[in-house]
């Protein structure tokens, strides 16, 4: 029997380059999409560079 790399990620507005590695080293990838999310959730909430203003998903 050989071992498998199971990942699972919680999606984000804007994924971070992490979450693209973690997903092309995993054998198998769960997209765990039913969570509860909070409107103080930081995957909720991205800063571009400097920008001040916040984007806001509608989840």
């Amino acid at each position: 029997m050989s071992i498998k790399t199971i990942a699972i990620h919680q999606p984000n507005f804007f994924p971070w380059l992490g979450y693209f590695y973690k997903m092309s080293q995993a054998d198998v990838f769960v997209f765990h999409d039913n969570v509860q999310i909070t409107k103080s959730d930081p995957p909720r909430r991205v800063k571009i560079k400097q920008i001040i203003q916040m984007m806001t998903s509608n989840g």
